[in-house]
């Protein structure tokens, strides 16, 4: 990735201005990152997108990355990070230019012992930049002390955003950064161990049964005043435990509330629906955490409607959300105030009794995610015949076998006035389902339609269906397409004078074909760069046979072993 510096283009400096003015409103932003991709500033463009793709995200940023981030930082909304070596090059007396337009400063004690952990620790007062305002520290395996005796007023007061993990993450420690850093906003913490996020990735992450219980001990462990969001990643939590830590905490009028992979026990749910949290609470998410009904809680008899709603987002994926707990989840209020709902990966028997209790808020919903719920066209033709859904702009069913007939069905759905981006990604369709969404009147309102991963072939008539689809009046307003079909092919059919896609669709895919064959292209010259470098043995000769596998062997042995799963935020492993 090269480096690239702002452009002192007048069109480039105001859009740049209008970021600054409006640094919450991602259009201007949006804007910027399109200039960029037309006049070739790829590296500019994609740290931009990222960002906005990923807000609030932790995320590292190499030295050639940051070369070009200078001028641009009121257009970047994520957390652009520096890592070992660069803090090592700090500590050295190397004042890089990118340190003063970065957000914060990430270290990683993977790969190093105590000793060199303690040493990397105690950099961080000698390097701190009084322009950061995040630290991440994963990977430690020292005692808390170590972190608590850099501690000082001179550089903590300055975070905002913290995360710790493993034996950082203490009572001892989080007392101390309540008190050294009192405007402290953004809270992570998790235990060393970890499992599965996303199950139908198919990534190779290790797995535990049951994680480390959490540290909580009540009022014994005051968190700071200014808290606004806070994320714990895989611990374990009785429900007494739970109800203690909810009770403490909605002390501080929290905003955001993430559990990741937690196991919380039996009775969860009740807990979580008598808790007082729901007065402030404006997003939550629980991410791979059961929400049983199980257990004996106090009040868990009858489920109590919360008494004040003002989530404006819900995340509940990959809680094991089945019949009982979805309607108790319905009847409790928790669909009936957010916006924005993910339900992914749970599987519901009926859609439209989980929305039965809030039938007159369902209107207010914005963006609606189902992916992998074992979605039926059955159960799709239930949830369609439900009242309107007026404000429904995202909708996601991803996973879900809905096949011909159930994109029929949301071909000719009346109750989606504005609608504009579906995603209908392995969902077990074929050529006749591309026929349904070119004469339905579903399409003519879509910004985004995704149809990835259908294993549509051409005995299905595949290619033919979407050479019709592409010349059809109802992609007029399409502004992104995905479908699967060889590079070639599709710019073939975009130059076409008979496609009807607009300049957004068609630069868009334009775009796509070209990052491919850039990849494919580098990819080739470093198999060949790689081949030129090397000295076989002549493949005839016994020696060449038995020193290739000796060579492999040996590489084999030298080899590292490093963990499959870069975690993000953490550094990634050395090449091999």
């Amino acid at each position: 990735m090269r480096s690239e510096i702002f452009p002192q283009h007048p069109d480039a400096l105001a859009l740049l201005v209008s970021a600054r003015i409006e640094p919450k409103d991602p259009l201007a932003r949006h804007i910027l990152a399109e200039w960029l991709t037309e006049n070739g500033y790829s590296v500019l463009c994609h740290l931009i997108k990222k960002s906005l793709y990923t807000p609030g995200k932790i995320q590292n940023m190499s030295v050639k990355m940051a070369d070009c981030v200078t001028g641009i930082r009121h257009g970047l909304d994520g957390w652009f990070l520096a890592g070992n070596h660069e803090a090592q090059g700090l500590a050295n007396g190397k004042v890089d230019g990118f340190s003063q337009w970065t957000s914060g400063l990430h270290l990683s004690g993977q790969g190093l012992n105590e000793a060199d952990q303690i040493k990397l620790l105690q950099l961080v007062p000698k390097i701190w930049n009084r322009t950061w305002r995040v630290l991440s520290l994963a990977n430690f395996n020292v005692e808390p002390r170590a972190f608590i005796e850099i501690l000082d007023p001179a550089w903590a007061d300055q975070i905002s955003h913290l995360r710790l993990g493993g034996p950082l993450c203490s009572p001892e420690i989080i007392q101390n950064i309540g008190h050294w850093a009192p405007d402290l906003h953004t809270l992570e913490l998790r235990s060393q161990h970890w499992r599965p996020d996303q199950p139908e990735s198919g990534s190779f992450r290790k797995t535990i049964d049951k994680p480390p219980a959490f540290f909580w001990h009540g009022p014994r462990v005051k968190l700071p005043g200014k808290l606004g969001c806070l994320r714990l990643e895989n611990y374990s939590m009785t429900p007494l435990a739970l109800s203690e830590f909810l009770n403490t905490v909605s002390v501080l009028t929290l905003s955001g509330l993430e559990l990741n992979q937690c196991h919380l026990g039996h009775g969860a749910f009740f807990v979580f629906n008598h808790a007082p949290i729901w007065n402030s609470l404006e997003h939550l998410r629980l991410i791979g955490c059961c929400l049983s009904a199980g257990g004996k809680t106090e009040g868990a008899s009858k489920t109590t409607p919360i008494p004040i709603n003002k989530l404006k987002s819900l995340t509940l994926r990959a809680c094991g959300i089945q019949a009982d707990i979805a309607r108790k989840i319905s009847e409790a209020g928790w669909l009936a105030g957010p916006t924005c709902l993910n339900l992914s990966q749970n599987k519901f028997d009926s859609l439209a009794g989980l929305f039965d209790h809030h039938k007159a808020s369902i209107c207010q919903v914005e963006s609606l995610e189902l992916t992998y719920c074992g979605i039926t066209c059955e159960q799709l033709q239930a949830w369609l015949n439900m009242e309107s859904w007026e404000r429904l702009r995202n909708l996601n069913l991803a996973g879900n076998a809905l096949g011909n007939n159930g994109v029929a069905l949301l071909s000719t759905a009346k109750n989606l006035p504005c609608l504009n981006m579906l995603n209908l990604y392995e969902t077990s369709i074929n050529g006749e389902s591309i026929s349904h969404l070119a004469n339905g009147n579903l399409l003519q309102h879509l910004d985004k339609l995704v149809l990835n991963n259908n294993c549509l072939s051409d005995k299905e008539g595949w290619q033919k269906k979407l050479e019709t689809l592409l010349c059809s009046p109802a992609v007029t307003n399409l502004r992104q397409l995905r479908f699967d079909a060889k590079d070639d092919w599709i710019q073939k059919n975009i130059s076409s004078p008979e496609c009807r896609l607009n300049q957004f669709a068609l630069k868009d895919l334009s775009n796509l074909i070209k990052q491919r064959a850039e990849s494919s292209k580098s990819h080739e010259s470093g198999l060949s760069e790689n081949a030129k470098n090397r000295q076989p043995w002549p493949s005839s000769s016994p020696a060449g046979i038995f020193g290739r596998w000796a060579a492999h062997l040996q590489r084999q042995r030298d080899q590292p072993a490093f963990e499959t799963e870069n975690r993000e935020g953490d550094q990634p492993p050395p090449p091999i």
